[in-house]
């Protein structure tokens, strides 16, 4: 599944999402100017109308820079869905496409024949990255070499380390790895904006209009 593909995905599905939206907002605002008795017009209303789409242009542009940051300064996927990807340490990834199953480690980014694939458990133990996979059974990925070793005696391999390390299913080992407080700031940073314009709308279009002067 391309990138393109799904960028328009996301933009048919909000856009479809925000038409009724929209009619709410319309007949909302339609309301409020006739229960205040006033003639502002169906201007007013169309504008508020228009809330959803300018939310939604304001939150693809938001997106943007964050997409670049994640990608290019923490080395993360930029979370719309077409493929993670999350830093394990010493330049080694650990990656998946289209869905969870198709989850592999990789040295040097996500693009290559990796050693490992179709993990279906793993954790994080230093320098190592110990689970089971469907093309090898139980292995233990080194994220200095990127090279594996296998087959091993998984349960033996958890035991040396204290406490013992619980294995996670790739979903959960790669939700922990990829979200955290830097992505929480950047979501209070892309809300402020969207905030003032929410509140911003709402004085000028949508609340009770204020009587034009005779």
């Amino acid at each position: 599944m391309g990138i393109t593909f799904v960028l328009f995905g996301w933009a048919f599905l909000l856009t479809f999402a925000s038409i009724p939206v929209a009619i709410g907002l319309f007949v909302w605002s339609r309301r409020k100017q006739k229960r205040s008795g006033t003639k502002w017009g169906v201007f007013r209303s169309a504008a508020a109308a228009f809330l959803p789409f300018v939310l939604l242009g304001y939150g693809a542009t938001a997106f943007v820079p964050y997409a670049i940051w994640s990608v290019a300064v923490r080395q993360v996927d930029p979370g719309i869905g077409d493929s993670w990807q999350v830093p394990v340490g010493n330049d080694s990834f650990f990656c998946m496409i289209d869905t969870t199953d198709n989850s592999y480690l990789l040295k040097g980014g996500c693009t290559g024949v990796p050693p490992v694939f179709g993990i279906t458990q793993l954790a994080a133990l230093g320098d190592r990255i110990v689970g089971n996979s469907r093309s090898s059974g139980p292995f233990m990925f080194d994220t200095r070499s990127g090279k594996v070793q296998s087959p091993i005696d998984l349960d033996t391999a958890l035991g040396q380390f204290s406490p013992r390390p619980t294995l996670q299913t790739p979903d959960e080992f790669y939700s922990k790895m990829r979200w955290g407080w830097p992505d929480l700031i950047a979501l209070v940073l892309i809300s402020i904006p969207a905030l003032c314009i929410l509140l911003l709308w709402y004085r000028w279009f949508i609340r009770t209009p204020v009587p034009i002067p005779a």
